[in-house]
């Protein structure tokens, strides 16, 4: 389970139409120097670019001397960054990308409890303990289960009815009972008095990035309804200057109000898409019921 943070960049971009003028490096950058590019005549003084890899910083152009610019680097408070030759670079994007991130892990931040990702864990059975210690990171438990039989063949369910085998999974107890403060206890006792207990737990999806890509979010419903998420934030962010009294105020061409219209759209999709989404959790990893 992984999805590029560029791809997720990308796709937000391409459903906004924003598809500003792109071009290149000819030659390898070094922070702090000048930018040599495929073609000077598609830039001018006071015009700022972004490098379109991370992290995505913006350089603004001071003078030019055929492909050569001579550059600000980090402009935009971004962090002046090597990058290797021919990497595309993007003229004033409406959307920065750094904004689309932020949008992004905003709505990633948000999207528990309608949404969540399994973290597997274990106990071991032991005749002395009573709270056994979780993970901080489990919010809820999807599955509890243990092998037993003469020949391990069988395998009990936590928490099933008439088992007699409940589980309860409790958060904020004293880091004395349990280090990690989130502890489950089996009332009813273990199938097996040895085999290790294996624990599905319910975990919120993150903004980890790893290799350049976020560990949690995979291709499919849920990527789908970041970009929808995202694209309501960016857009309503952009409409928000346009409802006071100066309507000049950015795009003249722009009425008030309508970039809110659209941004209620993109808003009514990503709920749209995220509820597909919790429905296809609840059949492939449904939340247990609480004893």
């Amino acid at each position: 389970m992984a999805l590029a943070q560029a791809t997720l960049v990308t796709r937000v971009r391409r459903l906004m139409d924003d598809d500003p003028y792109e071009g290149r490096i000819t030659t390898a950058y070094t922070a702090g120097g000048t930018i040599v590019v495929d073609d000077g005549t598609k830039w001018a003084a006071g015009d700022w670019g972004e490098f379109d890899e991370t992290p995505w910083d913006h350089f603004l152009v001071r003078s030019i001397s055929t492909n050569t610019l001579t550059v600000k680097s980090g402009h935009h408070n971004t962090t002046d960054t090597n990058h290797t030759d021919e990497i595309p670079i993007k003229k004033a994007p409406f959307y920065a990308a750094q904004q689309i991130i932020r949008a992004i892990d905003q709505t990633i931040q948000e999207l528990w409890p309608h949404a969540w990702k399994s973290i597997a864990g274990s106990v071991t059975p032991s005749t002395t303990t009573v709270w056994y210690d979780g993970a901080l990171t489990w919010l809820g438990l999807i599955r509890v289960n243990q092998r037993y039989g003469t020949s391990d063949r069988e395998i009990g369910i936590f928490g099933a009815s008439g088992t007699g085998r409940p589980v309860i999974l409790e958060r904020n107890l004293p880091t004395g009972l349990v280090a990690s403060t989130v502890g489950v206890r089996f009332p009813g006792g273990f199938f097996h008095s040895s085999n290790t207990v294996n624990v599905a737990a319910r975990g919120a999806i993150t903004t980890t990035i790893a290799s350049s890509s976020y560990s949690d979010v995979d291709d499919g419903l849920l990527a789908e309804a970041l970009v929808y998420g995202a694209a309501a934030k960016l857009v309503g962010a952009k409409g928000i200057p346009r409802v006071g009294e100066d309507t000049t105020v950015g795009d003249a061409t722009v009425r008030p109000r309508d970039r809110f219209t659209a941004a209620a759209w993109f808003e009514a999709e990503y709920r749209r898409v995220l509820h597909a989404f919790n429905l296809y959790l609840r059949d492939t990893l449904p939340p247990m019921g609480v004893w």
